[in-house]
């Protein structure tokens, strides 16, 4: 493998500074290596965000916007995923792509692995040579939002633990040029504090997070 991307979805640079005292791996990374901010898309939401990642458009050009559509009903079904505009796993053929938002219903042009983001089950998301993987069995695309706050963070944990396997899994079995991995969780953990009003766990909880992505 000559490359390896992680996201850390919604996890911005400023946020990162508030628990850098306790994630060693984080920071040993961002000592190592070369850091920046980089400006996200406007507005600076999930979808349209990767979306502008894996194709190199912004929105006005890909066409996705947020995370709902607004019909003339005034309904607010989910978006509709990229179906049409060229993206990186069309371009590279050696790669993998993990719970790439915006790609659901995409097929790579080329040999490309994909597993996209956005998938209404498990099922839908991953491809049948996956699904064979015993890594598969505790790959999720969701989240459970009514557990208790304590109980929500060690379920997401255990998603992103989940998640990694199944990257370490495809890039033993691939070994792509370029394999990407997006871990949703940080995102999920700041809308569910966020609407229950509760910032006092935010910072123990992301590094927490952040610690198990990072490694």
């Amino acid at each position: 493998m000559k490359m390896a991307v992680v996201g850390l979805d919604g996890l911005s640079e400023n946020m990162i500074s508030h628990c850098r005292d306790d994630t060693p791996v984080l920071n040993s990374i961002l000592s190592d290596g070369a850091s920046g901010t980089l400006r996200s898309t406007l507005p600076p939401v999930t979808l349209p965000a990767w979306t502008t990642f894996s194709t190199g458009k912004n929105p006005g050009k890909h066409g996705l916007y947020n995370m709902t559509d607004i019909t003339s009903e005034y309904e607010s079904p989910p978006v509709s995923p990229n179906i049409s505009e060229g993206a990186l796993y069309d371009a590279v053929d050696d790669s993998v792509f993990i719970n790439l938002q915006g790609a659901y219903g995409r097929q790579p042009r080329g040999d490309a692995l994909l597993i996209p983001g956005g998938a209404p089950s498990v099922e839908a998301a991953l491809p049948d040579e996956v699904e064979s993987w015993e890594e598969a069995n505790r790959y999720r695309v969701k989240r459970d939002a009514n557990l208790d706050p304590d109980y929500f963070v060690d379920d997401l944990i255990s998603i992103s633990e989940a998640r990694f396997d199944v990257a370490r899994r495809a890039a033993d079995e691939c070994d792509p040029e370029l394999l990407f991995v997006l871990f949703s969780s940080p995102d999920w953990l700041f809308h569910y504090l966020g609407s229950r009003g509760d910032e006092s766990m935010i910072s123990t909880s992301q590094s927490r997070l952040v610690e198990t992505s990072a490694c």
